[in-house]
């Protein structure tokens, strides 16, 4: 691992631990193993660096997303997606607490709304999962009148509803099983249909 990407692998374990204000540089540069100094030759202040490091969890998920999907058809690339965001969110979790938003962070207003700019300027995941449900709707797997908006966001809401529940337990089932239930409601919906038509309300 070259030097960087040592130093921005223990900012993003410091921070997700102990936050922005109580994270202390001297630890960083020690679990990284390297010498305090050595930490401001690739960043100017403890503020840059956790805008780096949030910037590298931003492309690390992007690319976490797109292997989970390559290759699989739209139904399964959007399941294989959403299982391999919420293990990613457990393995990594200072982007977890930036999408809730996590006050615990101590970050501070400026700070606070930069790092919110960071997550959603690239809309990485819902980009991602409004092209796979295009893709479905393209070759009839999808329903053709499908708001892809609407879907988008309930995809994405599976992913803050999972971060919740980790903060504070609402949701007794198993959170595999909870999942996989919520992924079985978006695609086969409540109601019973009639075979080959949609529920109308």
């Amino acid at each position: 691992m070259e030097k960087p990407d040592q130093i921005l692998e223990a900012a993003a374990r410091r921070f997700a631990l102990y936050g922005f204000r109580r994270t202390v540089m001297d630890d960083i540069a020690r679990d990284a193993g390297i010498a305090k100094g050595s930490i401001y030759l690739h960043a100017a202040s403890k503020e840059d660096l956790f805008v780096q490091t949030v910037r590298r969890e931003q492309r690390l998920m992007a690319e976490a997303a797109r292997e989970a999907v390559e290759g699989a058809a739209p139904r399964e690339a959007i399941q294989a997606l959403v299982h391999r965001m919420l293990r990613w969110l457990d393995e990594r979790p200072l982007m977890g607490r930036l999408m809730t938003g996590d006050p615990e962070l101590g970050m501070g207003p400026e700070l606070s709304q930069h790092a919110g700019q960071i997550c959603h300027e690239e809309h990485l995941l819902a980009d991602q999962i409004s092209g796979l449900l295009d893709d479905g709707m393209r070759r009839g797997l999808f329903r053709g009148d499908l708001s892809t908006e609407a879907a988008v966001t309930l995809v994405i809401s599976i992913f803050h509803i999972y971060l919740h529940n980790k903060r504070q337990r609402f949701i007794e089932l198993d959170d595999e099983v909870f999942t996989a239930e919520l992924l079985r409601i978006l695609f086969e919906g409540i109601l019973i249909c009639e075979r080959g038509t949609h529920a109308q309300n």
